[in-house]
């Protein structure tokens, strides 16, 4: 995708381009789902090379049918060099996406991750729109690598 940037203060505009892979791997409701699961969430943020000196800004945002306390996200972020956008506070982080027809009840199981050189400008969690999931309102911003 390609993304008309603006930049703060100058009016000026810049093409970038930037990618964005979407995702919504098996619920984890057996444990061959989970292994599947596990699989393509691994298989995507191992394709991501965020330590290549020029590399491509890229977003991955879905569902992922997992916590960001799982071990399978935990690691996996820890080991590519992507970060969850989705963690700006502690109550982000604990705000639910999924199951919202029962009010207050919920996990966060919708994310999203980024190479360093994107960064969430703000994030919220919306009113439900009759899916199961609370929609993420996500803005994004290119940085320089550095958070």
């Amino acid at each position: 995708a390609e993304a008309l940037v603006i930049q703060p203060g100058t009016g000026t505009r810049s093409p970038q381009i930037i990618r964005i892979i979407t995702i919504h791997p098996d619920a984890p409701l057996t444990p061959q789902r989970t292994r599947n699961r596990n699989r393509v969430i691994t298989e995507i943020f191992t394709s991501v090379d965020v330590r290549a000196e020029n590399a491509l800004p890229t977003l991955i945002i879905g569902d992922l049918n997992a916590t960001p306390w799982s071990n399978a996200l935990r690691q996996l972020a820890h080991q590519s060099g992507l970060e969850r956008l989705t963690s700006l506070n502690i109550l982000e982080q604990m705000s639910g996406t999924w199951v919202s027809t029962v009010p207050g009840i919920g996990i966060p199981i919708d994310h999203a991750y980024a190479t360093p050189n994107l960064s969430a400008t703000r994030y919220q969690i919306s009113s439900a729109t009759g899916s199961d999931h609370f929609p993420i309102l996500l803005e994004i911003a290119f940085c320089g690598g550095e958070r």
